[in-house]
């Protein structure tokens, strides 16, 4: 965190320990919304260091969850946000884990994301400490770079995410058009999508490059999983209302079918009815089998 990024976290910080100062009564709709906007930009300043998260004190962590989450409460309209905030407190161990310990706290986070698949997983699975799971930006490159938010950890944690969302749904895409199930699923298929992308980078790039070895220690986890994660994607590329996918999903299979070879063999023991891109007169065949 840069010395202005800094500033701007401890700012957002020390406006809400002052509007807590006053008893809830004297508190004005506008003045609570005005340090929303301040604690939202406290917590963008900290997304590139989430060590400054887990540097808060419990106290200050549990005052800072129950601030962002009680105005979804007190501001309908402003849930969206919130949940993004809470999205970003709960990736980080020291909120994770404060949340985990406090039983209201747990109710009153459920009752704002409601049914959202993603929020869920958040809530059940612990994530790696601050100082291991996070690191500074790296300069982009033409490979896969070992740390790093766009590099291996960042990797493994949206590999992680994703899976775990198509998993929450049974590894079938939800076709239910009312809630929020079907922008959970397609949230968890983006993350899922941008990791296989850039996993595949040096591949689309030059088909004769070295891949990083760390490729098959981040795909590992999944090998057992991938008839599964496979027919999520078939459901997903058969629903009408997500057609604008499809050049992703085959993005997602072509770079698998390439980076693994065990999701190679799951791919080609199936039936070309079951791989709905093969046969998709709409869709250019850039999946080989």
């Amino acid at each position: 965190m840069n010395a202005a990024q800094q500033q701007s976290f401890d700012e957002g910080l020390a406006h809400l320990a002052r509007l807590l100062e006053v008893p809830k009564e004297r508190r004005s709709v506008d003045t609570e919304a005005d340090v929303f906007d301040k604690v939202r930009r406290t917590l963008n300043s900290a997304r590139c260091d989430a060590t400054a998260i887990g540097s808060l004190s419990d106290t200050t962590a549990s005052t800072l969850l129950h601030f962002v989450a009680e105005w979804a409460i007190k501001r309908k309209a402003s849930r969206a946000r919130v949940i993004e905030c809470l999205k970003f407190l709960l990736s980080t161990r020291r909120c994770w884990d404060v949340v985990s310990g406090d039983a209201d706290l747990q109710k009153l986070i459920k009752s704002v994301v409601g049914d959202n698949a993603e929020m869920l997983v958040l809530l059940e699975a612990r994530p790696e400490p601050e100082d291991e799971a996070v690191a500074p930006p790296v300069r982009a490159t033409s490979r896969v770079d070992v740390a790093g938010p766009n590099g291996s950890d960042g990797i493994r944690e949206q590999l992680r995410l994703g899976a775990s969302v198509m998993r929450q749904f049974g590894w079938k895409f939800p076709t239910n058009p009312l809630g929020t199930d079907l922008d959970a699923a397609t949230s968890g298929f983006a993350s899922f999508f941008s990791a296989v992308q850039r996993l595949g980078t040096d591949l689309e790039r030059s088909p004769g490059a070295r891949l990083h070895p760390d490729v098959d220690v981040l795909l590992e986890p999944y090998n057992q999983e991938w008839p599964d994660i496979l027919a999520f994607l078939a459901s997903m590329y058969r629903l009408q209302s997500r057609r604008s996918f499809g050049s992703r999903i085959t993005v997602v299979v072509h770079n698998l079918w390439k980076l693994s070879p065990q999701f190679r063999e799951v791919l080609e023991d199936k039936e070309v009815d079951e791989l709905p891109w093969l046969t998709d007169a709409g869709m250019q065949r850039s999946v080989s089998v």
